[in-house]
């Protein structure tokens, strides 16, 4: 970020010049009717045409000032360390500025009286007479004003300028930032999908070895259309929760076959929840965690009870079997299987940190799993 870069005063064009020639053409004829009123009747008074004449000189050259003393400042600022210099700068400019209109005034002065007195001597007059050396007085005080103005335009079109160059990082940053994101999600589904795949091909080889061919082969045209129709979703990251609850009825039919009538399934979906979308395959690595972990752990266990209700503004999801339970001193970041860790990074980049997922005990037995996620529906909008 450049502070300091070349940057016009007069950068619009005829609109510039034209605000800074009223601006300085409003006091220019305010001074000349001043001046006439005060002379009107009086002894050597000058017409009103060299009034103005002298008046529009007079403002004329400190108008030429000001893109000057602006393009100065873009080179020469008063910040910390360069204060010294700056100070030094703009004295000895000060000087030359007052000198160089005051023997200006005097050139004015001879092009308009067009008496016998030479040039020189009108500009030896501007010097050394008091109503020439006051004009000097009043240059001096017009240029402190002229560097006092462009400094207040400089700093805010500085400003303005940061401001601008820091919303546009920011914008960057952004767009960065959801790049990464999505970059990550899709590396998270692509890890979840062979990892789903390869627990589904293990269930089928079980039944091979148990010799239920007839099953076997069920189980695979359900695996293949499940897999289809998740392929069907493309690229797809969030989807409706009817959609999904569709896949998971799938891979449930699937372990049906696998269980036999062992396994016994209960979903409850509150219909409150019928409009929300949900990050893709949400309920499945829940469902797979309590068949591999609870319910094939124990010969008694087969009752699943899946229940996904609307909360406030949230979607709480809870999926419970009848197994053995969490192993004491189980914890998530050290115990945790592929499914649920992976599970828990898709969720952090869909919600940041804005979800909770916890694993408890159930009474009398068994394992449940909650979930909970901002409600959000197919138009973007959270709940209310």
């Amino acid at each position: 970020m450049d502070p300091i870069r070349p940057d016009p005063l007069l950068r619009h064009g005829w609109r510039s010049y034209a605000i800074l020639g009223v601006a300085w053409l409003l006091p220019a004829l305010m001074v000349a009717a001043l001046v006439y009123a005060i002379q009107a009747g009086a002894e050597g008074s000058e017409s009103l045409g060299t009034i103005l004449l002298r008046s529009l000189w007079f403002y004329g050259q400190l108008a030429v000032l000001c893109p000057l003393v602006y393009r100065l400042q873009q080179h020469l600022s008063f910040s910390p360390g360069r204060w010294p210099i700056a100070c030094l700068a703009y004295g000895v400019l000060a000087v030359g500025v007052v000198v160089a209109l005051t023997a200006l005034s005097g050139v004015a002065n001879w092009v308009l009286d067009q008496g016998e007195t030479t040039l020189a001597e009108f500009v030896r007059l501007e010097f050394t007479t008091p109503p020439g050396q006051f004009q000097a007085v009043v240059y001096l005080f017009y240029f402190a004003l002229i560097v006092a103005a462009m400094m207040i335009v400089s700093l805010r079109r500085q400003s303005r300028r940061q401001g601008e160059q820091a919303a546009e990082l920011a914008l960057q940053a952004s767009r960065l930032e959801a790049q990464v994101a999505l970059a990550r999600l899709k590396a998270l589904e692509s890890q979840l999908n062979p990892h789903f795949l390869f627990n589904a091909l293990n269930g089928v080889a079980s039944l091979v070895q148990l010799g239920r061919s007839d099953q076997a082969y069920e189980a695979i045209a359900l695996l293949g259309e499940l897999l289809r129709e998740s392929l069907h979703e493309g690229d797809r990251h969030s989807i409706s929760l009817e959609r999904e609850v569709e896949l998971l009825e799938k891979y449930l039919d699937l372990e049906r076959i696998r269980f036999s009538d062992r396994l016994r399934v209960s979903v409850a979906v509150d219909a409150a929840c019928s409009s929300a979308v949900v990050p893709a395959m949400v309920l499945q690595p829940l469902v797979e965690n309590a068949l591999r972990h609870g319910i094939s752990e124990h010969p008694d266990a087969g009752q699943l009870q899946i229940e996904v209700r609307r909360h406030g503004p949230r979607v709480v999801v809870a999926v419970q079997d009848d197994g053995p339970g969490v192993p004491a001193g189980w914890s998530f970041d050290a115990d945790a299987g592929v499914g649920l860790r992976n599970l828990r990074d898709r969720l952090a980049v869909h919600y940041g940190s804005v979800f909770e997922l916890t694993l408890a005990s159930a009474r009398p037995r068994g394992t449940l799993v909650t979930l909970a996620f901002p409600y959000r529906t197919l138009a973007g909008g959270a709940a209310p």
